[in-house]
């Protein structure tokens, strides 16, 4: 399970070629119907800083909270040079900006976060309540089954929300490689 404001936004990018970060995320890219990221905006100090640049999520290895581990910086392509891109960057979709609203219309709040698996899909948006109601409600953790509608910038849900709870995410895959950036554990005392 993933913070969205913890692993992707500002998140560097590990090359297993180089050993070492090669840039860092500056936003995700996400397809709005499947509410999944499809690729992300980075920036380099390898590569030129009058273009932009995509990282495609089938290019990455793995998500740690170290960063976003990728084979090399050849993974990274100019934006121009992707067309199936062309009309998500122009929809620029932020699940940061829109408004929840259950199927009867009662407004909820708005989102302030998201949680992804492994698969960079999200799995549960986290709302936060209007300034009137956030005096005496917690934010609500909604899970991606309750969502029933993505419309502009509003997210339309089950009016059974409320009673949601929490659903179990799956278990973290193992990668097929082994991350030169992941700290080596300590053996087990018997």
């Amino acid at each position: 399970m993933l913070d969205y404001n913890l692993q992707i936004k500002g998140a560097p990018i590990l090359s297993l070629h180089s050993g070492s970060p090669i840039g860092t995320v500056v936003k995700p890219i996400m397809v709005p119907g499947l509410l999944q990221i499809a690729g992300l905006f980075v920036s380099s100090p390898l590569l030129n800083k009058k273009e932009s640049y995509i990282l495609q999520s089938n290019a990455i290895r793995e998500l740690s909270r170290h960063g976003i581990v990728i084979n090399s910086i050849d993974d990274v392509s100019p934006a121009d040079d992707l067309l199936r891109f062309k009309e998500l960057i122009e929809i620029n979709f932020d699940l940061l900006e829109c408004r929840v609203k259950t199927k009867s219309g009662t407004r909820l709040g708005s989102v302030t976060n998201y949680i992804l698996d492994g698969l960079l899909m999200v799995r549960q948006i986290v709302v936060k309540p209007s300034m009137l109601k956030s005096l005496s409600t917690t934010p609500l953790f909604i899970p991606r089954t309750a969502i029933l509608e993505i419309k502009d910038r509003d997210i339309i849900v089950a009016d059974t929300t409320k009673q949601i709870a929490m659903t179990k995410l799956p278990a973290k895959l193992d990668p097929d490689f082994v991350n030169p950036f992941a700290g080596k554990s300590k053996p087990r005392e018997a």
